[in-house]
């Protein structure tokens, strides 16, 4: 270093920040893309666990339907509320609550005035939707009474995926299920799997 020139010094300095920084960026693509395969992983449990029918995607507190080749994503709240993002027509947001066995125009804190729109004309478009996605709502209330199960059940596989080092014990487990004996592989199952509920079991059978 001491043989280089204040000119030298400066060049190699702009060099090697420009490869942390590369190399910081291709870290963050990694840990994003790692991220969302993970999230990708527990969509799919939760999915096939729960049979859930043209549903492409949960997340927390949210669900992906793909009706009729149109996309909706759907949020719950508390008391059967929802709310309806409508991608593929105006990408709106519809709300809704779920009483006495159908849905109904929800009043989100006047959310409408906001945009400037009469109530009159928010309700109608709200029943227009209704009445033109049947299908959407049956769904949804197919699954209103399991929601809390559901989500549940998410917060806890994301917790073993983002909390543990349970993904790394799972694939040791499906590496290792042809080399150890029948009944060495069915004890390591039940120690890594135990506290997973139905997926575990489902998993190790």
């Amino acid at each position: 270093m001491n043989l280089l020139s204040l000119e030298e010094l400066e060049k190699l300095y702009k060099e090697n920040k420009a490869k942390t920084n590369a190399i910081k960026t291709e870290i963050n693509i990694r840990l994003a893309k790692l991220k969302n395969d993970k999230k990708a992983k527990i969509s799919l449990w939760i999915i096939n666990e729960f049979a859930l029918k043209y549903v492409s995607r949960v997340s927390l507190w949210r669900i992906r339907f793909c009706v009729d080749g149109k996309i909706y994503n759907v949020r719950f709240y508390q008391r059967g509320e929802i709310q309806i993002e409508n991608i593929v027509e105006k990408n709106e947001h519809l709300y809704y609550y779920y009483v006495n066995g159908k849905h109904e125009f929800n009043d989100f804190n006047d959310f409408y005035r906001c945009l400037g729109l009469e109530k009159s004309y928010v309700i109608e478009r709200h029943n227009l939707f209704i009445k033109n996605n049947p299908k959407l709502f049956e769904y949804i209330a197919s699954i209103l009474m399991r929601v809390p199960e559901i989500f549940g059940k998410y917060r806890k596989y994301k917790k073993l995926f983002f909390k543990t080092n349970y993904m790394q014990c799972l694939t040791f487990l499906f590496c290792t299920k042809q080399i150890f004996p029948r009944d060495i592989s069915k004890l390591i199952a039940h120690k890594i799997l135990f506290f997973c509920g139905s997926f575990g079991s489902s998993v190790h059978k």
